[in-house]
């Protein structure tokens, strides 16, 4: 009879391959707010009417009976949607400042995973991240593990991430 393997587990390979479908599955923005930012903004705040070809600030009879300007249609549509996903890529980058970088997340993810992973982005073109835990594990008891986080949040022992400052 063979001994049991004590390579790493394949739940903790599971939970990374989890980790990084779930990055890879995330967009920058999202189309949701940006069809509704968009129809909010045209629609609601009657923006539309910017694109007819007598334009005026205040609504009257004159101006919502001229026809629309296709081309400035296209204008106000293409600058409006750019707006809105330069705002969105603003508020991310924001929200990244406080929250967490989800590449720095997932380095740590593997890290205290201990596995490494290999990413491919073209055939011959990829990224490797090396998820060595400071500790030299990766199969922890819970107890176990929160010992070892807050020893490293204290400064004791090795840190892990992208940078050998943590």
């Amino acid at each position: 009879v063979l001994a049991p393997d004590r390579g790493i587990s394949a739940w903790r390979s599971l939970f990374v391959c989890n980790q990084l479908n779930e990055r890879l599955s995330t967009t920058r923005t999202s189309s949701h707010v940006t069809w509704l930012a968009m129809a909010a903004l045209l629609e609601g705040a009657g923006w539309k009417n910017a694109a007819r070809w007598y334009p005026r600030a205040h609504d009257d009879d004159d101006m919502l009976s001229a026809q629309f300007n296709p081309f400035t249609q296209f204008a106000l549509g293409a600058s409006l949607w750019l707006l809105v996903l330069v705002l969105q890529l603003l508020l991310r980058r924001i929200m990244s400042i406080f929250v967490g970088n989800e590449c720095h997340d997932f380095v740590d993810v593997c890290s205290v995973a201990n596995v490494s992973v290999l990413i491919m982005d073209e055939p011959f073109h990829g990224y490797y991240i090396h998820g060595k835990a400071p500790s030299s594990r990766g199969d922890w008891c819970h107890t176990e593990l929160a010992k070892v986080l807050d020893d490293e949040a204290k400064g004791i022992g090795l840190s892990r991430g992208l940078a050998s400052d943590g």
